[in-house]
């Protein structure tokens, strides 16, 4: 007996989601280079963030996430999941990071004249609406706030973005830069402490109503 199979309807496809980061990580220890790209781009943008509130510096934080992805790559056969990816890579940068400060303390690297400090990013601007005049304050306040920044301690800067930017968890912060979450919140209030006083101090028609 034959049966036709109805015309005009399209069979249904299953749906392929995208690997899940455990299954990435093992793909890409096994040398999967598409699977270690995939990590990279879910990756990337956060550690790079990081990075320029660690060092400071564009072109320090490019370096600094060269050198770790590189570490990642030769790192990953021995990854255990012992802790989160993220996690784990971030003590990756921490610890390229304190080595680029090291060789920068036993003396500098040369570079070019026109890039000794590398082309600052843009900051973020508020929204605002459509005055122009909303838009310069709303600009300026914007440099300020970054200015600050960077102002900022070393280890200040990187916990403020990874808290407060990132959103993740002190207790996570702790364990990749291996403090104690206690020393993270000490960090992060005088961080925070700072920016406010700071901004106060340049913008002091915001002091009411201002949230800490």
């Amino acid at each position: 007996m034959n049966v036709k199979r109805a015309t005009g309807t399209p069979e249904p496809r299953l749906s392929r989601a995208a690997p899940a980061e455990p299954e990435l990580v093992r793909r890409a220890a096994a040398g999967d280079d598409d699977a270690f790209r995939a990590l990279v781009e879910a990756h990337l943008p956060r550690l790079r963030r990081w990075a320029l509130a660690r060092t400071g510096d564009p072109d320090d934080a490019d370096e600094v996430v060269q050198r770790a992805l590189i570490r990642m790559h030769r790192g990953l056969p021995d990854f255990r999941g012992g802790a989160r990816l993220a996690t784990w890579l971030y003590r990756i940068a921490a610890n390229a990071a304190t080595d680029l400060e090291r060789e920068a303390a036993a003396g500098p690297v040369a570079r070019p004249a026109d890039s000794a400090s590398g082309p600052r990013e843009p900051a973020r601007e508020p929204a605002v609406g459509g005055d122009p005049i909303r838009r310069i304050h709303a600009g300026r306040m914007a440099e300020a706030v970054r200015d600050f920044f960077d102002g900022l301690p070393p280890r200040q800067r990187e916990v403020l973005e990874l808290v407060d930017h990132e959103g993740a968890r002190a207790v996570d912060v702790a364990e990749a830069l291996a403090i104690s979450p206690a020393t993270v919140r000490v960090h992060l209030l005088k961080a925070r402490r700072a920016l406010r006083e700071r901004i106060l101090a340049r913008y002091p028609e915001l002091e009411e109503g201002y949230d800490a």
